[in-house]
């Protein structure tokens, strides 16, 4: 698979832990630039993770990355984190040629779940 040259994700600083047969997982470190003003985890740095934990078990499975968008994603936030890591634990449920279906759980340190996920993907 290709390597991930996206800056956004750079900026962010994902770790891919597993990539394999439309599953994925990806880590975050909990850091002080990605917590909202009560100190605990931006919803969106969630979302993101997410996003593309999804993303990235779609093309494991197809052992490249190719071009798509995210074309819904709907998320629920079940608990909060304020430090640690979390992690993503995506896969991919259909593979299509136009649209790939995707669920995903954020976890923090404990193994607990912050948030559930699921995105539709559009494939260019």
């Amino acid at each position: 698979m290709q390597s991930d040259n996206n800056n956004f994700n750079k900026l962010l600083g994902y770790k891919i832990v597993e990539s394999d047969n439309g599953s994925c997982v990806v880590e975050l470190e909990v850091r002080d630039e990605l917590k909202q003003g009560f100190g605990l985890l931006h919803g969106g740095a969630i979302a993101t993770l997410a996003d593309y934990t999804m993303g990235r078990a779609i093309c494991s499975m197809i052992n490249r990355i190719p071009p798509f968008v995210t074309a819904q994603m709907n998320i629920n936030y079940v608990s909060s984190v304020k430090e640690g890591k979390v992690t993503g634990y995506g896969c991919v449920k259909r593979l299509g040629k136009r649209l790939s279906f995707c669920e995903c759980e954020i976890k923090n340190n404990l193994g607990e779940i912050i948030a559930t996920a699921t995105g539709i993907y559009y494939m260019l």
